[in-house]
């Protein structure tokens, strides 16, 4: 399985980051891969939180589920 991992350092208050990136409904925007938020149990994430989400790496599209 192919892995994608993106770092940035972000220069803000670590609960703004993180409110910010918990607001799975809004991930489209800013996750590049990420084509649509298929559904999800709740928002803004939290621990038990489940979500697909149809992607796209390069030519391969995919539905993938994250968390639970």
């Amino acid at each position: 399985m192919p892995k994608v991992e993106i770092e940035k350092s972000i220069n803000a208050p670590r609960e703004k980051v993180w409110n910010f990136i918990s607001d799975i409904k809004g991930a489209p925007d800013w996750v590049v891969v990420m084509q649509s938020l298929v559904e999800t149990t709740e928002n803004p994430l939290q621990e038990g939180s489940v979500y697909r989400e149809q992607s796209k790496i390069g030519p391969k599209e995919s539905v993938t589920q994250s968390g639970g």
